[in-house]
């Protein structure tokens, strides 16, 4: 889990203002990178 640590250092390093939405949407985008990443692990492309 060492990627949301990284994550949550980019969000502490981005200052006393963190963008919810900015933080929301790339929440969103690694999901989908995950659940991509995962789909093709178990359904390796023939």
């Amino acid at each position: 889990m060492e990627l949301w640590k990284n994550l949550w250092g980019l969000f502490k390093i981005s200052g006393n203002e963190p963008n919810l939405w900015w933080a929301f949407i790339v929440s969103c985008i690694v999901i989908v990178l995950a659940v991509l990443v995962i789909y093709k692990m178990i359904k390796p492309v023939k």
